[in-house]
């Protein structure tokens, strides 16, 4: 597996290790979530605003699950949503209390638990660590 669950990454590190071309580390990877080579990364701030401001109350829930919110003006239709909600998806989620550190710890492998089409869409993940 390239990443352990509980391990601290920061979204360059997530870059290197998959080996991102230069050139395409920029834009939708600093902005909440993205896909690689069929695969999709998202990097969540839990109870705290991310560094563009944006605070949309994506917190833990009771039952450790993930309660997460798309981007500004997405729901389920948005093309990059359903791929992330695709029965055969890979999600690698990353979160982090602290939106001025730039680590984020990695939380393993999300499926959708249930998901509300609303407008930014919501979505609550079961995490599956990966063995």
């Amino acid at each position: 597996m390239l990443f352990e669950v509980g391990k601290l990454y920061s979204r360059k590190d997530v870059c290197r290790l998959l080996r991102v071309p230069l050139e395409q580390t920029q834009g939708n990877w600093f902005t909440g979530y993205t896909s690689y080579n069929g695969e999709h990364f998202v990097f969540v701030n839990i109870e705290t605003a991310g560094r563009t401001g944006h605070a949309y109350g994506d917190h833990w829930t009771q039952d450790h699950m993930l309660y997460w919110h798309g981007k500004v003006g997405s729901n389920m239709y948005t093309p990059t949503i359903q791929k992330m909600i695709a029965k055969d998806a890979v999600v690698h989620i990353f979160t982090r209390d602290d939106n001025r550190n730039p680590h984020f710890v990695y939380r393993g492998i999300g499926r959708v638990h249930s998901i509300e089409n609303s407008c930014p869409v919501q979505i609550t993940w079961a995490i599956n660590k990966p063995e």
